[in-house]
């Protein structure tokens, strides 16, 4: 097994490779700016269609992304959250 890596707060998601750990993507996608996070959430769920229709995909690489669109989902959710109790507070 590969030990990876990385300075926590700076990685980014064009740092994240097939096998990487969840709390780096968790790490990458906090470092990332609410737009730019919309705008991969979008393109991660259209490479899943795209890669689903594939019959030679690798199974590991729709899992990966699968997660890290779960991730990005979910952090997208909670700062929409926090901005909705912003502006009502």
């Amino acid at each position: 097994m590969i030990k990876q890596f990385w300075i926590k707060g700076q990685v980014t998601l064009s740092d994240l490779f097939i096998g990487d750990p969840q709390s780096k993507m968790r790490d990458a996608v906090a470092n990332t700016e609410d737009y730019a996070l919309l705008t991969a959430f979008a393109a991660t769920n259209r490479l899943i269609a795209y890669l689903r229709r594939d019959t030679v995909t690798d199974a590991d690489e729709i899992d990966h992304l699968c997660i890290k669109r779960n991730i990005m989902e979910e952090a997208l959710a909670a700062r929409l959250r926090a901005a909705k109790q912003r502006a009502a507070g």
